[in-house]
């Protein structure tokens, strides 16, 4: 059976590609098996490969498409599986896509090979990539025939065998994923994957593979185009990816009919965001915040498919202090989110407890709010002497952390808070609401912004939004551009009083910070 795009091939055509079946292989590939294949790619402008056993035998040929799906592996083999892949490139030139060598190493074919044929039907040259100990080899050829490429594979395959553990199986792995998203502009869906991009590197994921789709309306059952899907599709075969992550926000019916498509676990841009949560926060009023999060987000779904929960599976996405209740029947997630809600409710009225003893104390008090990443936790550690995590990940900081700042009229509390980021969930804002009233209460807040990031306006904007949401917009506010010392380009920003430019991690800008701060609070000297 020839697969993939066999549309508008002549009968006599095909019958050729399916006698390639009875043709055996004994060199790296047969003569007449290459000159059908290049025949059909020069009249019909199609790529043509074909999958050979190291015994010679065809075990599969596709027109227009890099199937390897269509290939039987066993990847219960140890060492390589046995195939050799060549295909043809219509344009003529044979080197290797990033698609091939990932097919190459994912599936750990004994080879693949590209032929290139030009516009006259002429053979350019070949493109050979293997394995070695080392990683993959890539060579141009004007010779496939050599005997050396098979003895070759052949050595290196017995090498493997010999070894105690497979040298596979002992390279560490991180979940592999695969980004997309629908937008009406390409720019926006540029930012979109970025900003995606960032969560899932937060997350502990490797991003293998991003998709992009210009639609104005999403599919109602898949959000995708069934195109982009099959280009999907082959990425995952290619890339031996484990999860899809759209960066638009799912239905139940949607996640249901992806993994059955695709076969891989499907998750949206809001689980990502929670899973990050539930692995970074660390304090109880956290952990609770997290799981009511997971749960009140989770809930609507399972009510829609009737999903049970123990068929969730495990890595990015499924983890966190909510996994082992989301293992219950839904009244008892019902009954576990009112649990959590009065449980924060407790622990917020000790929080205002200790705002409220702050305020007849009358300490001023500070909040740092920002886009996520923005640098808070460095600006926190430069003006209390602190050693608050700074690193440069997304959400590094979860739970809120109050310091004692000393100032020249005074002191004041300073509260480093968790970052904002777009289209946060609104179950996000509800469950963290408490901790989120560190804003609302103080008595100034400092706005971080990375100077650094070309999209700056629109984070601007988004911190903007959710201080709307929380009733914290009117509060007294200095806005910090930081991590001026690796800005590219000096942002045009409008003039707006309150302001100071400054670098947390090199000091600079400190102290006009430092005198803004004390101006404010308690006046000039």
């Amino acid at each position: 059976m020839v697969r993939g795009n066999t549309q508008g091939i002549k009968r006599h055509i095909l019958n050729m590609l399916e006698n390639i079946y009875d043709i055996k292989s004994y060199d790296f590939i047969n003569q007449d098996i290459l000159d059908i294949m290049t025949k059909v790619t020069y009249e019909y402008n199609r790529e043509v490969l074909v999958a050979i056993s190291r015994q010679g035998n065809v075990l599969s040929v596709s027109v227009g498409t890099f199937d390897t799906g269509a290939i039987s592996v066993n990847n219960q083999r140890k060492g390589l599986n046995g195939i050799r892949l060549i295909h043809t490139h219509p344009n003529g030139d044979s080197r290797l896509s990033q698609t091939d060598l990932s097919a190459l190493e994912g599936q750990r074919f004994d080879c693949i090979a590209a032929v290139g044929v030009d516009s006259l039907g002429k053979i350019t040259d070949y493109c050979i990539g293997y394995l070695t100990a080392n990683g993959v080899r890539v060579f141009k050829t004007q010779n496939i025939n050599d005997s050396q490429y098979i003895d070759y594979i052949k050595h290196f395959d017995k090498e493997l065998k010999t070894q105690k553990d497979d040298f596979f199986e002992n390279k560490p792995q991180k979940e592999r994923v695969i980004l997309a998203c629908i937008t009406a502009s390409d720019e926006e869906a540029e930012i979109n994957l970025l900003e995606l991009k960032s969560l899932a590197n937060s997350a502990g994921a490797e991003v293998v593979a991003m998709f992009k789709q210009k639609k104005d309306k999403p599919d109602p059952k898949f959000m995708l185009g069934k195109g982009k899907i099959q280009e999907i599709k082959l990425a995952v075969q290619n890339y031996r990816a484990d999860t899809l992550i759209m960066d638009n926000e799912l239905s139940a019916l949607m996640i249901k009919n992806l993994e059955n498509e695709l076969n891989v676990k499907v998750i949206d841009r809001f689980n990502l965001i929670l899973d990050i949560f539930a692995a970074r926060a660390q304090s109880m009023e956290g952990k609770l915040q997290v799981e009511l999060a997971q749960l009140k987000y989770s809930l609507p779904k399972l009510l829609n498919t009737g999903i049970r929960m123990d068929r969730l599976r495990q890595g990015i996405g499924m983890r966190g202090p909510g996994e082992k209740k989301l293992e219950t029947d839904r009244r008892r997630i019902k009954a576990r989110i009112k649990d959590l809600e009065t449980r924060l409710q407790k622990l917020e009225k000790e929080r205002g407890l200790r705002r409220a003893r702050r305020a007849n104390s009358f300490i001023p008090t500070v909040a740092l709010v920002g886009y996520t990443n923005a640098g808070k936790s460095t600006i926190m550690n430069l003006l209390s002497g602190s050693d608050v995590l700074a690193e440069d990940k997304l959400f590094a900081t979860l739970d809120p952390i109050t310091r004692k700042v000393y100032a020249p009229n005074g002191y004041y509390t300073l509260t480093d808070t968790v970052g904002f980021i777009r289209k946060l969930p609104h179950e996000f804002i509800d469950a963290f609401k408490s901790t989120l009233e560190e804003a609302v209460q103080a008595d100034l807040i400092l706005h971080v912004m990375d100077y650094s990031d070309p999209n700056l306006f629109l984070q601007y904007e988004t911190v903007i939004d959710v201080l709307e949401k929380i009733d914290a917009a009117n509060k007294p506010v200095i806005n910090i551009y930081n991590k001026i010392d690796i800005a590219q380009d000096r942002l045009d920003i409008p003039a707006v009083s309150d302001s100071v430019f400054i670098s947390a991690l090199t000091g600079q800008g400190a102290d006009s910070l430092k005198s803004l701060i004390s101006n404010k609070l308690f006046g000039k000297d």
